[in-house]
């Protein structure tokens, strides 16, 4: 089934969005993730951000299994202040805007499906492991 939020939305104190098998579409707005709450997709399942920001801080994590797809149009994904992203082999990220990490966020990428259209920024004690991946990075 597919689920559709159109606006902003703040996931703070624990909060989660959880996506099994499921397309999940944030348009129009700010997906601001903090405080321990985190977005899990998994099992097929698809995230789509169109024209937003999905902003990780604080405690909060992002997983993705091997399965399942990250894909942002016309917008931006930032993990910054020791956020988490975790992802699998399989996983596929497709950012069509900017992807960074930033400030004490270090993350490994293992035969992780890869692809930027626009800018990568890696920033403030961050790392990017990157072992048997794709990576493409198109127009940055």
């Amino acid at each position: 089934s597919d689920f559709d939020i159109e606006g902003f939305v703040n996931l703070k104190q624990s909060s989660s969005i959880t996506s099994n098998s499921t397309t999940l579409t944030f348009s129009n707005g700010d997906i601001i993730v903090e405080e321990a709450s985190f977005i899990e997709v998994f099992e097929n399942g698809i995230l789509n951000v169109e024209n937003g920001l999905l902003d990780f801080s604080g405690t909060s994590n992002f997983t993705i299994d091997g399965t399942s797809e990250l894909h942002v149009m016309d917008g931006s994904v930032i993990f910054r202040e020791s956020s988490n992203l975790f992802t699998d082999i399989g996983t596929i990220l497709d950012i069509a805007g900017t992807f960074s990490l930033e400030d004490n966020v270090c993350t490994t990428f293992k035969e992780v499906e890869f692809t930027v259209t626009g800018e990568v920024y890696l920033r403030n004690q961050t790392c990017l492991h990157i072992i048997d991946s794709p990576i493409v990075i198109n127009d940055g």
